[in-house]
């Protein structure tokens, strides 16, 4: 299951779910974006509410983004996500 299915479709969610099932890589917005299947503009208004709770940090820099692995609750989110998918896995193999 994904998190979509879990708590709906939307774009915030979409963002989530490409973040939590790869938090080691570095990510530039197009990419992001991309990969959430959503506008960039999008993820432009969705970036201040993950960068305000700290779930993510961001590289001006270099302009890429990543997510925030010493944060509590993207620890959470993290272990969330991936009980999720230990909880699934089980089912996908009975249903094979």
């Amino acid at each position: 299951m994904k998190l979509p299915n879990l708590f709906g479709n939307t774009a915030a969610v979409r963002v989530l779910e490409v973040l939590a099932s790869k938090p080691g890589l570095v990510w530039t917005r197009a990419l992001l974006a991309d990969a959430a299947g959503v506008d960039r503009r999008t993820l432009q208004r969705i970036l201040p509410r993950l960068r305000g709770l700290d779930v993510v940090r961001f590289d001006a820099k270099f302009g890429v983004l990543a997510v925030n692995t010493d944060n509590r609750l993207t620890e959470a989110l993290l272990a969330f996500y991936q009980a999720l998918a230990a909880y699934q896995a089980p089912k996908r193999a009975a249903d094979a």
